[in-house]
């Protein structure tokens, strides 16, 4: 697995203004799965599967939020894609 994140944080005391950026990729290579099969007889075997090759693509894996008061995490939970917080700080 390959991941890159590049984050921004700025916070203007005098306007009581902050805002964060993240900008974050991951890309998964020959990864390897549990598999469980059983045979005619209805023996559990367990082994392991490469699932090299299988590509997803979701455009709902793009988040934007925006969140007024505490800082938020708004953790992309469908692979690749974006977080964006405008936030104040009361």
């Amino acid at each position: 697995m390959n991941s890159s994140t590049i984050s921004f944080n700025n916070y203007n005391i005098v306007s009581n203004f902050n805002y964060y950026i993240n900008v974050g990729f991951i890309y998964r290579n020959n990864d390897v799965i549990n598999y469980t099969r059983y045979d005619d007889a209805g023996k559990q075997i367990v082994t392991y599967d490469n699932i090299s090759g299988n590509k997803t693509f979701n455009v709902n894996a793009f988040l934007i939020k925006l969140s007024n008061g505490r800082i938020k995490n708004y953790p992309s939970v469908r692979g690749s894609g974006w977080c964006i917080i405008l936030t104040t700080v009361p």
